[in-house]
């Protein structure tokens, strides 16, 4: 009787310490919970405090005497570009504005564009020498599509101001010719999310969910291409300082920022490695962004644009050096051999397109969706000037001449700046295209 009753306390002692361990567990696991929320708060309001201080602060730039005038150059993405009606002055302008009162301004080149703006681009317009009046033509462009795209929301005061002289000049040749280049880029967020074939607009849950389990591919696209990029700009003018921006999650919600940050901050670091191998290349922090973008959207508002000014010229302040001759780290860029594509295959399929072209915008449409059907994305820039007469003769009335060589001439000056690139062949997903024309036309329209 006296073993059973051990056995029967024994059992009970058995229970309580299986309870007591799993008890320890799950309060263990709480404790952990409770102390990554509390380091995510503790970074969120880091974050909120460094935004409030920034935005009361003036956007002053300190430069040392044996620095000449600057040179402004704007490598950038849509973050950079006033994207509403309601921000009147974007970051370069700001910066321009403080450099002129201080008579440390020289001039500016701004090569922002909302469709060309991955880092393949940058490296196509440089290498292919892309002329200035083409950029602006590609800017032209851009605007009036995302004006179509957002309903006119856009600021449609943005353009250049080149002498006519300089406007027939190559990206590349002008840069080069600057004396004291500060460049300015961002093009990161853009080249993750097509290197996954997604966009923001189109991001589930199952496509995150893919994309964080390719994340490090993805990250070392973006580094390769980033790098390549840097040593572009070095090598076409030695004399660049340049200053990458970082990225922001576009949200000042707790959890969505927190969120985000998982991915943005494996960005970041990704951007600071690649600064750091440089003695030239700097990495500026942006990430109080996120408490001022724009409403249902994830573009910087006006608070955000004076927020990048102000971090942007603590860093030049902090690191800008007198002119100085720098080196870069070669890289191999990557060629593809060229579709070939007789004239009346391109002008057969051409005929079969039924969209409305109501305007220019439509037409270079038309010929990228021409391009996709023949699996000729990569067609050349030589080819397309070979056939151009005689589309222009065999598809053209008086009517729509005028707006289809408005079109076709954008599509010559894209793939002049992707020749020798490889662009389709990027994405994981080539059914889902950020950057196609056509798919987001068609979207807008639905």
């Amino acid at each position: 009787m006296k073993i059973d009753k051990e056995k029967d306390l024994n059992k009970i002692n058995n229970k309580k310490g299986k309870k007591r361990i799993i008890a320890y567990f799950f309060a263990g696991l709480g404790a952990i919970i409770l102390l990554v929320i509390l380091v995510n708060i503790i970074k969120y309001e880091s974050i909120k405090v460094d935004y409030k201080k920034t935005l009361e602060r003036e956007i002053e730039i300190s430069l040392t005497e044996d620095i000449d005038k600057v040179d402004l150059v704007g490598l950038l993405d849509s973050y950079g570009v006033p994207y509403s009606s309601s921000v009147d002055e974007s970051f370069m302008d700001l910066l321009e504005n403080e450099l002129v009162q201080n008579n440390q301004f020289n001039s500016r080149i701004d090569l922002y564009n909302l469709y060309i703006n991955k880092t393949w681009h940058l490296d196509g317009i440089f290498n292919n020498k892309v002329t200035i009046n083409e950029m602006i033509d590609m800017k032209n462009f851009a605007l009036d599509f995302v004006r179509y795209k957002y309903d006119t929301k856009i600021k449609t005061t943005l353009s250049y101001d080149y002498s006519e002289e300089n406007g027939e000049k190559s990206v590349y040749d002008y840069v080069a010719s600057l004396n004291n280049p500060v460049v300015l880029y961002s093009c990161s967020a853009n080249d993750l999310f097509y290197y996954f074939g997604t966009s923001l607009e189109s991001l589930n849950f199952e496509r995150g969910i893919e994309l964080l389990r390719n994340l490090d591919n993805g990250l070392d696209f973006l580094e390769n291409n980033v790098q390549r990029n840097i040593n572009t700009i070095i090598e076409c003018n030695s004399k660049s300082q340049i200053f990458v921006m970082g990225i922001y999650v576009p949200s000042d919600s707790f959890f969505i920022n927190r969120a985000g940050s998982v991915v943005i901050d494996k960005i970041n670091d990704r951007l600071k490695r690649v600064c750091d191998r440089y003695d030239n290349v700097y990495y500026v922090d942006v990430s109080a962004v996120c408490f001022s973008v724009l409403e249902d959207d994830f573009h910087p508002d006006q608070n955000g644009q004076k927020i990048i000014a102000v971090k942007l010229a603590d860093t030049i302040s902090e690191n800008l050096k007198p002119v100085t001759e720098y080196t870069y780290n070669t890289t191999e860029k990557e060629k593809v051999t060229q579709d070939e594509i007789t004239c009346d295959e391109f002008i057969a399929q051409f005929r079969e397109c039924e969209l409305p072209m109501r305007d220019y915008i439509e037409y270079s449409v038309a010929i990228e969706w021409t391009f996709d059907e023949l699996k000729c994305k990569n067609i050349s820039f030589d080819c397309l000037n070979d056939i151009e007469n005689d589309i222009v003769d065999r598809l053209c009335n008086s009517v729509d001449t005028k707006m289809f060589e408005q079109g076709y001439k954008i599509v010559m000056i894209e793939h002049k700046i992707l020749d020798g690139m490889i662009e389709s062949n990027f994405s994981l997903h080539p059914e889902t295209k950020q950057n196609d024309k056509l798919s987001l036309i068609q979207y807008y329209d639905d």
